[in-house]
This record gives structure tokens, sequence and C-alpha cells, in this order.
């Protein structure tokens, strides 16, 4: 690469950068909605807001949010506020609309600047959906905006260089994976200059982020993010697998966002025809973004992994297209941004059909615009005593679980509103993205999952272990681990025991332990085996399972064992939660009948007694199976859990 000097002066006048910000704050506005995923990191910063520290759930220092630097700034916001929906999504605005500001002053044009940061923000849809899905987006694009202003509008020097050091540290702490969008620029930032005034240069932006990276490492005992364990597993699925899920994700951008896709193409070309490091880093920083995303297998939210290049490549693109280009820029991006539906801001807010979920992949705001979208009539939100219609912290923990001296243990399909509204009143068991334990293992099903959604398989007495804080875990080796894990999540920060696990941790010292577990018993789950006797005796109606001894049915099923129970003809059941299968009962070590079963579940009423007939050939049985399944076809397999179905007691009438 070669080195470049200072491009052309600044000719954008501020008034009109200010009218181009003000056009996509109003897009953007048009658009407000939170995703179900934002509420994840606000129920950490709940937490970290109320004293609790970094946080999802009280209990645990587990890391769920993967990007710190958005979580300081969305609690910084909330004390000043005193509420995150609103304040997030004029956050979003805000951020989004000085992204495009910069944009448009660091183009070397009035007609670039209205071509791409006018004509090109408001085309992309993904651009525009992202500014205020409550996830980090907007807060890259401002700093990946002020990342191509010292690219493309400062003098080469150690000023700049620190700049672009800074700058490229934030936007890690902002998301991980963007060390690849500005690596390029870094380097040859770097190239030419004395090691030493480099050294210096780099150093706050590499102490910034080491900073954080000691306190994750202290703090929370490794600088892996909770669902980063959860996607370094997708190892589990084949690379070629993840690649061609990759291409789909492509795909679909060219699809649903073709000024975006145009616009990546744009920047790249520049760096292949320009061959210069002007435009040959950022070129090669989009380049390397999107061949990451197509390696990970991209999102199941169509767009959103392809935001930030997008603003680095509308920066490169207004330096590169010059003169008539830019006339047929202007004209292309006009033609689709129409070219398959008016851009969102025109249209109002879609109906959840329009999500249109293709390869597990679909337009995130238009599944919930209409429960969790600013301008929705039908926003579904919990009522404040002040009436105010906005999702508040802890409504229904505090409604359903205020006077428990532990939180209830709820196992969640979508951890996102249902925790943000539970609160700390419940501890969450989330086995997509946020169970510390549960995210160290391999996927459930490695043919069947969704990109974004890797499943993972409780195991047998994880739950019970959660709610009695006893470890009642089945599987000794994975017993074991579980204790490990819980004096690293729970035990005082500099603790000499929790220290010594520390360092076990890192060693690798544990990993034998789940090893052992995934070989023996993960895959094929196993049928546990307990004695009627050891069931709770004479339990209350309306008992729920997380406060009793009983015994939650997993994949592999339970079985009862009865000492000397004669012919009963009524077999009765206390269970609490729901679920459906199989009764099968077994004489002397022979299946001598069976019956289906189905409970309704109801996870307020707590547990209640199912009378089931014994058929007329089991009579005299002295052992009884639940066989539970999951009631999904084979696309929904990959999302949906074997919910909560607890057996509580066992009696048995003549």
């Amino acid at each position: 690469m070669r080195n470049h000097s200072l491009v052309a002066p600044r000719r954008v006048p501020w008034s009109l950068c200010a009218v181009l910000a003000l056009a996509t704050a109003g897009a953007v506005l048009a658009t407000a909605w939170i995703s179900d995923d934002a509420f994840v990191t606000f129920r950490t910063v709940e937490n970290f807001v109320a004293g609790e520290g970094l946080r999802w759930n009280v209990a645990d220092r587990c890391q769920t949010a993967t990007h710190p630097l958005w979580v300081l700034l969305l609690a910084a916001a909330r004390v000043a506020t005193g509420e995150l929906y609103f304040t997030t999504i004029a956050l979003g605005v805000l951020l989004s609309a000085l992204a495009i500001l910069l944009v448009a002053r660091t183009a070397p044009t009035r007609t670039a600047a209205i071509v791409f940061a006018g004509l090109g923000a408001l085309g992309s849809k993904s651009f525009v959906e992202f500014g205020t899905c409550g996830l980090e987006n907007p807060l890259v694009y401002l700093l990946v905006a002020l990342f191509a202003q010292q690219w493309f509008c400062r003098e080469a020097g150690a000023v700049r260089l620190r700049h672009l050091g800074t700058l490229g540290a934030l936007l890690v702490l902002a998301r991980q994976d963007l060390v690849l969008l500005v690596l390029p620029c870094l380097v040859a930032a770097v190239r030419g200059a004395p090691w030493r005034v480099a050294l210096r240069a780099l150093l706050p932006g590499a102490l910034l982020a080491l900073a954080w990276y000691l306190f994750a490492l202290v703090y929370y005992g490794t600088v892996i993010p909770t669902p980063g364990y959860g996607k370094l597993v997708a190892a589990d699925v084949p690379a070629r697998a993840l690649f061609t899920q990759g291409r789909h994700y492509l795909a679909d951008l060219g699809r649903r966002d073709p000024v975006a896709a145009g616009v990546l193409v744009a920047a790249v070309a520049a760096g292949l025809f320009r061959r210069q490091a002007l435009f040959l880093a950022p070129a090669l920083g989009v380049l390397l973004q999107v061949a990451y995303t197509l390696r990970v297998g991209g999102d199941f939210m169509s767009g959103r992994f392809f935001t930030a290049a997008f603003v680095l490549a509308l920066a490169t693109a207004a330096q590169w297209i010059t003169g008539r280009g830019r006339v047929y820029a202007a004209v292309w991006l006009l033609a689709a941004m129409f070219a398959f539906d008016a851009p969102p801001w025109l249209t109002g807010t879609p109906a959840n059909t329009e999500a249109r979920i293709e390869h597990g992949i679909g337009n995130e705001r238009a599944y919930y615009a209409e429960d969790l979208g600013l301008w929705s009539d039908r926003a579904k939100w919990a009522m404040d005593p002040e009436g105010q219609n906005v999702p508040r912290y802890e409504f229904l923990g505090r409604m359903f679980f205020h006077n428990r001296t532990r939180p209830a243990v709820v196992l969640v399909h979508a951890a996102g509103v249902h925790g943000y509204l539970n609160g700390s009143f419940a501890h969450l068991v989330d086995p997509f993205l946020c169970d510390p334990l549960l995210m160290r293992l391999p996927l459930q099903d490695r043919e069947h999952w969704r990109i974004g959604h890797f499943k993972r398989r409780l195991p047998e007495g994880y739950l019970e272990t959660l709610a009695s804080g006893e470890n009642r875990i089945r599987h000794a080796a994975l017993a074991k681990y579980h204790e490990a894990l819980q004096v690293l999540l729970r035990a005082p920060v500099f603790s000499a025991q929790r220290w010594r696990v520390w360092w076990g941790f890192q060693r690798g010292e544990y990993d034998g332990l789940l090893a052992d577990y995934v070989r023996e018993a993960y895959h094929e789950p196993p049928l546990v085996d307990v004695a009627a006797a050891e069931l709770p005796r004479d339990l209350a109606v309306g008992t729920h399972w997380y406060d009793s001894h009983g015994v939650v049915v997993r994949e592999g099923g339970l079985r009862i064992r009865h000492e000397s129970p004669g012919r009963p003809r009524t077999l009765r059941l206390l269970l609490d939660g729901g679920g459906a299968g199989v009764l099968v009962f077994e004489r002397a070590g022979q299946e001598v009948g069976r019956m289906p079963f189905l409970v309704a579940g109801d996870q307020l009423v707590g547990a209640r007694w199912f009378e089931f007939a014994v058929p007329e050939a089991a009579l005299g049985f002295d052992r009884v199976t639940m066989l539970p399944r999951v009631e999904a076809n084979a696309e929904d397999s990959a999302i949906v859990v074997l919910g909560i179905l607890a057996v509580l007691g066992c009696d048995l009438r003549p």
C-alpha cells in the first residue's frame, strides 16, 4: 500500500449536512422499534443501575451482552432519564443522524454528500431499521463514521493514528468482530511511521480495550461473553454448512436491501480500481467483514451484520465516485430504493407476516414491530402505576414472585421481553444464548438448527439444582464441573477459592469433566429412574416445582418404581407445568401397556393432581415411565424447547 496525502478539503457546508442528518433522523424515527434481543441487554443495564453488577441473572457474574460499550452508554442514559425504552430510541435516532452528518461532512462535494449520505442512508432498509433496534448498531454507525472522517480527512501523522487507534478500540468494545473492519486501515496508517511514534499513538486505544478485557477476565472469569461460547461451539456445525448459510445471508441482503448490497460492492470496487491505500484499506476492511459474516453463517436478523461495513462503504464510495458517476449512482440508488418495496419509513408499522423468514433469516422489525414498535397501535406494554404505556422492569416479577426468598427459576424460549418484565425476581434459563453452563455444551441437534439460535439440551437435574441451590445434577462429571463453575460465577471475586478455580479454568483442568458428560449422556438423554418413595409427600396443590424436591422430566423420560403396588386402577400424579407424551407401564421389566397423556401447562397455577386410568392389561404394574415429546414440526424443532413438566408426587388408588 502506498501512503496517501490529505484529500481535497471539505466543501460540504454544515447546513446541508444538518439537512441530511435531519432527514435520516426522521426516517429512523418513523421506523422506531426495539428488538426482543435488546431486552437481554436492558436486563443487564437495570441490574447494573440497581447495584447488582453487570449481570443478567443477579446470582451469576455472567456476561450475556457482547457490546459492553453500548451497555455502559445505556446505563448512563438510564440513570439520567429513569427509563430505557424511549431513551434507547432517542439515542438510536440521535446517533444515526450524527453518523450521517459526519459521512456527509467527509464527502468531497455537495453532490457526493447528497447521493451517498442522503440517498444511500435513506435507501438502505437495514441501516434505517436497525437505527433503533436497541442493539449496538447506532453506536457503531457513529464510531465508524468518526473513523472514516479521520481516515479520509486528516493528514497522516501521530495525532491521526492515535484517533484511529482509539476509535478502533471503541469499535471493538462495541462489537468484537469489528476489528476486521478497521484493521486494514490501522495497518496502512502505521506503515512508514517510526515504531516508537506508532506505539505511542496506538497505546491509548490498546489500553482502553485491555482495561475492559482485564476487567472481564477478573470479574467474569473469561473474556469470552456467554453468547460467544454459544457461537464458538457452532464449530459443531460443519464449516461448509455455515458458509452455505452465510451465502444465504448475503443473498438475502441483495433481495431485501439492494441499496446496502450495491454500496458494499462500490466500496470494494474502489479498492480494486484505485489501488491506493486511501481506498484499498477500507475496501479490504469491508471485504474482511463480509467474509467473516459468510464464515460464521450470518445472522437471523436480515441485514444487521452488514450495517457497520455499510457506513464505511458509504464514506468510501463518496470519495471514489466522481463526476457523472454520481449521477448514475443517484439514479441507481433511487431505483434500488423502490425496487422491491417502498422504504420502511414510508410504509408504517409492518405486520408480523411480513417477516418472511427464509433459511432462518427474516425481517426482525416486521416480526416484532406490532408488539414493540413505537408507532404500533397494538403495542403490548406493561402498565406502570402512573398509567404510562411502557415496558417496566420487574413488572411481572413483582406481580407473581414478590413474596419469595429465592428467585423463581423460569425456562424461556425467548429471553428478552419476558426476562426484562420478570427482572431479578426470576432466574432465567435460556438454552440459546445466555445460560453459562448450557452455552459450554454442544448443539442438541447437529442437523436441525437455526442460525443465531443454537439450541442446547438441559442436563437432567440442572433445573432442580438452580431452584434448590443443591447440586442435583445426575451425571457425576457434569455435577463436578457445575460446582467449579458456580465458584467461578458466584464466590466473592477475590476469594482464594475462586482464584484457585479461576486458574483451573484458564488451564483447562475442568474440560475433561465436560467432555465426559457430552460423550456419555448428552446426545442420548438418559432415562431418570426414581423410587416413588423418593418423591415429596403431602405437598399442597398449587406448590411450584421450584419450591419442592420433585423431578423435572426431560427428553430421556422419568421412570417411577413402586414397591409392592398391588393392583391399583388409578395412577395419580402431582404435576407442575405442562406437556404431552406417553405413559408406559411395566411389570417385571416387561412393557404391559401404554397410554398418551396431555397436561395443559400454567406456570402460575402450580402443581395439580392428574388421574390416569391404568389399562386393564397393565394392572399389577411395578413401574411407570413418562416419555415426553416436543410438539413441533421439523422446521420449528430447531427453536422449540421441551417445556417444564415436573412430578411432585405419585399416588396409587384402587
